[in-house]
């Protein structure tokens, strides 16, 4: 089990299953479970990471719109990780269809 630095808050159960390792049913709706282990590594980053900088890596993007307080990171074409950053730690951690 993960011990969160960063992480302050997920947005969901099933985001915040998929972090811990868990297979629940809800963490198999929210993400393919062959998806399931890159993102836990995604998340791990950036539960560590000090700067949004150490990201970069994972095609971060700046969201807009309704969303122009967070910030995205890419799993796969489909799928990717959304946060707000705020005061150098992450909340409402969520894991998003983006299709």
């Amino acid at each position: 089990m993960n011990r969160q630095q960063n992480i302050r808050s997920f947005a969901d159960e099933g985001t915040s299953d998929i972090f811990a390792g868990k297979n629940s049913k809800k963490a198999r709706s929210t993400l393919p479970v062959n998806l399931h282990k890159k993102a836990r590594r995604i998340m791990e980053t950036l539960d560590k990471v000090s700067e949004l900088n150490g990201l970069k890596q994972y095609d971060l993007k700046s969201l807009a719109g309704d969303r122009s307080d967070q910030f995205s990171l890419r799993i796969n074409r489909q799928y990717r990780v959304c946060f707000v950053w705020k005061d150098g730690k992450v909340h409402f951690v969520q894991i998003l269809d983006y299709h």
